[in-house]
């Protein structure tokens, strides 16, 4: 899977799952994002992905989520303990600066994810 944001592209080392699989199935997409604090970007999914990856409480810098009350698919820009909710993991950004990026940007941004 692959985010590009501003021209460039950040590849995304994905697990296995039905949701990585659901969501990769429906791309190429376009979503509007938008600043949660300085935590993340989310983006709300045009579908409802199957939804059995794993779910975790700790999030970090550079990873993709997704969280299921809100159906979006989060960027994650720095690490957080969001217990009691979870989210589920997608997968983590290749290389280093997109999280530093992300947390630079103010406001809403345009992501393209592609296969």
């Amino acid at each position: 899977m692959i985010v590009i944001y501003d021209g460039k592209e950040y590849r995304i080392r994905t697990e296995d799952s039905q949701l990585v699989r659901d969501i990769e199935k429906n791309l190429p997409l376009q979503l509007q994002m938008r600043k949660n604090g300085e935590a993340e970007y989310t983006g709300i999914l045009p579908f409802h992905p199957v939804n059995d990856a794993r779910p975790v409480t700790k999030t970090v810098p550079n990873a993709v989520y997704y969280f299921e009350d809100w159906n979006v698919l989060c960027l994650n820009i720095e690490a957080n303990t969001i217990a009691p909710w979870h989210v589920n993991f997608i997968g983590m950004t290749e290389g280093d600066g997109f999280a530093e990026l992300l947390g630079k940007t103010k406001g809403e941004i345009i992501v393209t994810v592609k296969k």
